[in-house]
């Protein structure tokens, strides 16, 4: 396969995501299940003020989130008691095709990732059952949070795209900050690079 082709390969896919989330999210058909998966709707009385990503940054360490994998619920300052580091994958829908791709390439250098002591966790706001069967469907190692209402997106600063989470990787420092981040599919090369040294 071609360099060429190659491009024309990821930009075909890049626009079926885009496409999928667009029918999903526009289309009335879906509201029904879109509210079973919990991604509709906003929090009454949520702060409107928007927080921007930067390095620095501090994540929400009590806030609880449904999880798929063996713990029903996790918190982000189990982490920082361990002293891990963090890899958030924060991803737009379950089983579209770059979603798939993305998480698949770091499941696929997972033991290299854990080596450095960090953790990954995907990041999206799409219900519970959703999560299980994409996390089972892919055998990702590590858990999928339930993001209900980008409640963690939108305390880090992570944007919006059709009401689910933008496409970004960020790293939380073993106190639970911003330590690096960045938008779109980072390499699993680029992404190790700025994890703590085995």
């Amino acid at each position: 396969m071609t360099i060429q082709q190659i491009r024309l390969l990821v930009f075909i896919l890049i626009a079926l995501d885009v496409a999928i989330i667009a029918l999903f999210f526009f289309t009335p058909v879906f509201d029904g299940f879109k509210d079973k998966l919990g991604v509709s709707g906003k929090v009454a009385g949520q702060p409107t003020e928007k927080i921007t990503l930067a390095i620095g940054n501090q994540a929400p360490l009590s806030m609880v989130f449904q999880a798929s994998g063996e713990q029903p619920s996790i918190t982000l300052q189990q982490f920082a008691n361990e002293k891990k580091s963090v890899i958030l994958v924060f991803y737009p829908m379950d089983n579209t095709p770059l979603c798939t791709i993305q998480l698949c390439a770091l499941r696929d250098n997972y033991q290299a990732v854990l080596a450095t002591g960090t953790a990954v966790l995907g990041v999206n706001p799409a219900g519970l059952e959703s999560h299980k069967k994409f996390a089972d469907q892919h055998h990702y190692p590590f858990p999928i949070l339930v993001d209900e209402n980008r409640q963690l997106g939108k305390a880090l600063g992570i944007g919006e795209l059709f009401g689910a989470n933008d496409r970004t990787v960020v790293i939380l420092d073993a106190t639970g900050k911003v330590a690096w981040f960045e938008r779109g599919n980072p390499s699993v090369k680029s992404i190790m690079a700025h994890l703590p040294k085995a």
